[in-house]
């Protein structure tokens, strides 16, 4: 347990009940609140789903509104939440996510269908009021600073973190559920990941979690769904288990880190800087990833780009 998280009653959120001390506690001029709440600001664009030609709908906030939202998902993140969740918790990333289940051999992916705009305004709002003990206005504002078109933002930092306030009581379900399964598992944002070392009844778990999720507006999403067993590697979040029960970087990986560094390594591809400067950051953040799980992976090659100018 990190020592700088608190229980849900120590956050300064907890029990607001004036719009000026929520102004206080996030950190901006109630006029200025009321107007954002009012009218917040977004522009959309759609982004490619990862390892997919889909495209998913992003909602960005305007810089004011963003700088809300950040304050809201500071304020969130330190309270303390169950081990099983992993995406926005300090310390924590895909190599974390994928070395909670290395030593085990039998795997079951899930995949929570459009989970976002699955996660509706009312349980934000009920998550402020009825957990936190906001009041009424106050709850109503922190939704109107966190949701857009009746439910939770995929561009939004506070998102990340609201997904499981506000579906709590579903997650804790689940996680009852899995512990009298004998089973261990994870939640990455809408990717559950569920392991133990020996065999399980993968339909009899696959159609509890189905009806706890739909229970909530929730449902899965079929063609995600997948059992391992235990002579095959397993893929977590991007980082592979191997038969040996290592954790590595999956070749995929690899590959996109050395086509990009073939493509920085070219200058006369690039117009300006900023192009050239915008892939040597994406190729930095790549090998970053990568060296969460493989520290030493990529070095040389990291330096060579941390020294390359434009």
């Amino acid at each position: 347990m990190l020592n700088n998280q608190y229980e849900l009653n120590q956050s300064l959120l907890y029990q607001c009940h004036s719009k000026k001390k929520l102004a206080r506690i996030l950190q901006i001029d109630i006029k200025e609140m009321l107007s954002i709440s009012e009218n917040p600001q977004y522009f959309s664009f759609k982004k490619k789903k990862k390892n997919s030609m889909d495209e998913r709908d992003i909602e960005a906030p305007e810089a004011s509104l963003k700088k809300i939202q950040r304050r809201i998902f500071t304020l969130l993140k330190r309270i303390r939440k169950p081990a099983y969740l992993m995406a926005g918790e300090k310390g924590k990333s895909t190599y974390s996510n994928a070395e909670f289940h290395q030593y085990n051999s039998f795997f079951l992916k899930l995949d929570m269908a459009n989970f976002y705009p699955n996660c509706k305004r009312e349980y934000v709002y009920n998550f402020f009021f009825l957990k936190m003990h906001c009041s009424k206005d106050v709850s109503k504002i922190l939704c109107d600073l966190t949701c857009h078109n009746g439910a939770l933002i995929q561009g939004s930092s506070a998102s990340m973190v609201l997904t499981y306030f506000a579906y709590e009581d579903m997650f804790s379900e689940i996680d009852s559920f899995l512990k009298s399964q004998d089973l261990i598992w994870t939640t990455w944002v809408d990717d559950i990941t569920i392991s133990k070392s020996e065999p399980f009844n993968k339909d009899n778990i696959i159609l509890k979690i189905s009806r706890i999720l739909v229970a909530y507006g929730h449902h899965l999403k079929p063609k995600k769904t997948r059992y391992i067993k235990s002579n095959s590697p397993k893929l977590v979040t991007g980082v592979i288990i191997n038969k040996k029960n290592d954790l590595k970087v999956r070749n995929q990986t690899r590959n996109e880190i050395i086509k990009m560094f073939q493509r920085f390594n070219n200058r006369d591809d690039f117009v300006d800087t900023d192009e050239f400067e915008h892939l040597r950051k994406q190729l930095l953040g790549k090998i970053s990833f990568a060296q969460q799980t493989e520290p030493h992976l990529f070095s040389e090659l990291r330096k060579k780009v941390k020294a390359k100018s434009y």
